[in-house]
């Protein structure tokens, strides 16, 4: 979202974490000094920024009837056509009935000018990325910590939601240090029959429109984090193994500090598709048998070889911790390097 410098004519952004009442213009340097009613969206006061991502800015936000804080995300409409625009709005009406500590569903939503605007409560911490390079926790706790999150992911999974962005970056670790699950706009709601046969539409609909072009597969999430099944194009197929693989893949860069393919952009897709993980005591001698196992079990190239759900996965995560017998079996260590 940009605001119209009244200095100099500049359209300014605003950077992330800087009140918007203090904002400068990007060129001139000069305070924007935006009114109260250029502050706003629908009944919402904007705070400042604190993030941004392919679908949109998110703001923190003050109701006029609360004196709570909510994440408000802008979404223009530009970037959307009528199918997405329904398709959008039905799954924001899917997450506003999910009701668990660790997962953060929408409140409002609405539309205003150029954007539609989408509200959930507002989490008061940090991405799991940042808290992790903060913190550095052992292997441990990074299993403990997947076990909630995963928890969280069963959670979605049996009320009909798969994720399909399951990142750090949509997953906040509150000041108490409890993770939390935001950010459904990608996720497919299979109880709901009506959204199902427009993601089926879609998903023919962009198929023959890449034949015809001769183009590549589309993805539909972030590639570092996504199940092989996307990222062969097929997103319209993941399933709740889909999110499993990903949790596997947030696990194993908690106890390595790193992923488990180093690439970018085609290169990391063809790893994701035919590459062979190294087992995480390769990298951390820290981590123990149980842990390599449990990792490589979640982010197997086959559903079918993953955990049948992300419950079983927290539970064998919460077995290793407590040194208790997990499900996924010893590795042969010739194979996994």
């Amino acid at each position: 979202m940009r605001f119209l410098c009244k200095n100099c004519g500049f359209p300014a952004t605003v950077l992330v974490g800087v009140p918007l009442v203090e904002a400068v213009c990007n060129k001139c340097r000069r305070p924007l000094e935006l009114s109260a009613d250029e502050r706003r969206v629908g009944r919402y006061e904007l705070l400042e920024s604190i993030g941004s991502g392919g679908y949109g800015t998110v703001w923190k936000a003050k109701c006029d009837d609360s004196e709570d804080c909510y994440a408000l995300k802008l979404i223009r409409k530009s970037s959307f056509s009528e199918d997405d625009r329904i398709h959008l709005l039905r799954q924001i009406r899917t997450s506003q009935h999910l009701e668990h500590p660790r997962v953060v569903g929408v409140q409002d939503f609405g539309e205003a000018d150029d954007y539609w605007f989408s509200v959930s409560d507002f989490v008061e911490g940090v991405p799991l990325g940042t808290w992790e390079k903060q913190h550095h926790p052992d292997p441990n706790c990074s299993a403990m910590l997947c076990a909630e999150i995963a928890d969280a992911v069963h959670y979605i999974h049996g009320r009909g939601l798969v994720h399909r962005d399951l990142k750090p970056g949509n997953i906040i670790i509150d000041l108490e240090g409890r993770p939390n699950l935001i950010d459904f706009g990608l996720s497919k709601c299979e109880s709901d029959a009506d959204l199902m046969a427009i993601e089926r539409y879609r998903a023919a609909r962009e198929s023959m429109q890449r034949c015809r072009a001769g183009s590549r597969a589309a993805f539909l999430g972030t590639p570092a984090y996504m199940s092989p099944e996307q990222a062969s194009g097929n997103s319209f197929h993941a399933s709740a193994q889909s999110d499993v693989y990903s949790l596997g893949i947030i696990l194993y860069e908690l106890l390595c500090g790193r992923r488990p393919f180093a690439a970018t952009g085609r290169a990391l897709v063809r790893k994701i598709l035919a590459g062979r993980p190294r087992r995480p005591s390769r990298h951390r001698h820290n981590i123990s048998w149980q842990l390599d196992a449990i990792c490589l079990k979640a982010i197997a190239r086959r559903p079918e070889d993953r955990y049948a759900t992300a419950a079983d996965f927290a539970d064998d995560c919460r077995n290793a911790v407590a040194g208790q017998p997990v499900n996924a079996k010893p590795l042969r260590w010739s194979f996994w390097r």
